[in-house]
């Protein structure tokens, strides 16, 4: 098989999504999907690397957490204090005690937080 080096599929995973679950938007449908089957295959998972090929921008989900109940947590982190401006666009953060956060961030990445 790696002489031809073409894709096949090893297993089939299957679920029927229910209720609230087929309202999700396209991409948490498809990150829906890879939970379950990583649930389902788990011991395949460890024993071999995993590769996930698609379009879909999963970059923001794979840093979001996976509660206890199995649902997605919210993505965002924080609260952080400003503590230097460092372009129009760019400030460096630090924690409420204090630490600095490790490196700059974007305006696009922020959200404002009301204490």
């Amino acid at each position: 098989m790696e002489e031809d080096k073409v894709r096949r599929p090893v297993y089939y995973v299957s679920r029927v999504m229910r209720g609230a679950e087929k309202r999700y938007p396209q991409t948490e449908k498809f990150v829906y999907a890879l939970i379950i089957a990583v649930r389902k295959l788990k011991p395949y998972f460890e024993a071999h690397p995993l590769e996930v090929v698609t379009d879909q921008p999963l970059r923001k989900f794979w840093r979001t957490p996976i509660g206890p109940d199995g649902k997605l947590e919210s993505p965002w982190e924080g609260p952080y204090i400003i503590q230097r401006i460092m372009g129009p666009v760019t400030y460096e953060l630090e924690t409420l005690e204090g630490r600095q956060v490790p490196r700059s961030w974007n305006v696009c990445h922020l959200r404002k937080y009301y204490v």
